[in-house]
C-alpha cells in the first residue's frame, strides 16, 4: 500500500494561487504553481504566492511541476517556486510557451530551461506513480487535467474547467477519457470550477459567439470591445465575428 498525502498550498476557497501537492511514497508531484492578485485593501502588494517552505524542505523528493493551463492562477508563481526548487516543468505547448515568458522575465530564473511539452496522450512513469493527462474546456486553448495513478486509485486534478459540448476542437473536453479514468477508479478528485455551485446554466461557446455576432454584425459605426486579455477564447470569438461582419470585411479589404 502506498503512502499518499494530498496537500493544498493555495487555491482552496480563493480566486487564484492554485498549488496542490500529490505525494506518493517518496515522490512529490506539484500540480500548478499560480499566484493571486491582491485585494483592494492590500496596498503595496503586487502579487500573492503560496508558501513554498514544505517544498523547499523536501526539494530532493519533488519529481516535477505539472501545469494545467497558461493563466496566472496556474503559472504565475512558477518563477518564485523555481528559484527555490529547480525541477522539471511539464505542460502543453501553449502552456509551456507562456510559462517560459513568466520564468524568463524573473531575474533569478531567466536561465532556467528544464521545460517539457506533453499532450493529452502522454504518460510519464516515475517507477510507481504514473502521470497522465486529459483535455478540458477552459477559456484558453490546450488546457489539461492531470491524473496521478497510484496503487490505491487515481488522484484527478481538473484545473479550471467547464463542460461545453459545443466547444470547438481546441477547447473540447475528452469525455471518453474521463470515463476511462473513472473506470480505473478514483481515489480523490481535486476539482476547480468557478461558480460550480450555481444552478444557472452557463452559456456555451457557440451561444457566446452568436451573441457577439448579433451585436457586431449590423452595427453602423465603430465597435469598441473590452475583454480580459487572458480569455483567449473571447479574443478569438471577437476577431472571427469582426472579420465576418460587413464593416470589417471592408476594413480588411482596404487594410
Amino acid at each position: 500500500m502506498s503512502d499518499i498525502k494530498i496537500i493544498a498550498l493555495g487555491g482552496v476557497r480563493e480566486n487564484g494561487k492554485n498549488l496542490y501537492i500529490a505525494e506518493v511514497d517518496e515522490h512529490i508531484f506539484v500540480l500548478d504553481a499560480g499566484l493571486k492578485y491582491p485585494e483592494n485593501e492590500q496596498l503595496g502588494v503586487d502579487v500573492i504566492v503560496p508558501n513554498f517552505d514544505y517544498l523547499e524542505e523536501n526539494k530532493d523528493r519533488v519529481a516535477g511541476i505539472f501545469l494545467t493551463h497558461g493563466h496566472a492562477d496556474a503559472i504565475g508563481a512558477l518563477p518564485y517556486l523555481l528559484e527555490k526548487v529547480k525541477v522539471p516543468v511539464f505542460g502543453s505547448h501553449l502552456t509551456i510557451e507562456l510559462a517560459k515568458l513568466v520564468v524568463k522575465n524573473y531575474a533569478a530564473t531567466k536561465k532556467f530551461n528544464d521545460f517539457h511539452v506533453i499532450n493529452s496522450k502522454a504518460e510519464i512513469d516515475f517507477g510507481g506513480p504514473v502521470i497522465s493527462f486529459f483535455k478540458t474546456t477552459h477559456s484558453i486553448p490546450e488546457s489539461l487535467g492531470i491524473v496521478v495513478k497510484t496503487d490505491e486509485g487515481n488522484i484527478v486534478y481538473t484545473g479550471d474547467f467547464k463542460f461545453d459540448q459545443a466547444a470547438n476542437l481546441f477547447y473540447r473536453t475528452d469525455f471518453a477519457r474521463l470515463a476511462e479514468i473513472g473506470r480505473e477508479g478514483v481515489l480523490a478528485l481535486l476539482s476547480d470550477s468557478s461558480n460550480a455551485d450555481s444552478n444557472v446554466q452557463v452559456a456555451s461557446m457557440h451561444e457566446e459567439a452568436e451573441e457577439i455576432f448579433d451585436t457586431i454584425a449590423d452595427w453602423d459605426g465603430r465597435v469598441i470591445v473590452a475583454a480580459v486579455a487572458s480569455n483567449i477564447a473571447r479574443i478569438q470569438q471577437i476577431s472571427a465575428q469582426l472579420f465576418l461582419s460587413k464593416n470589417c470585411t471592408w476594413l480588411a479589404r482596404n487594410y
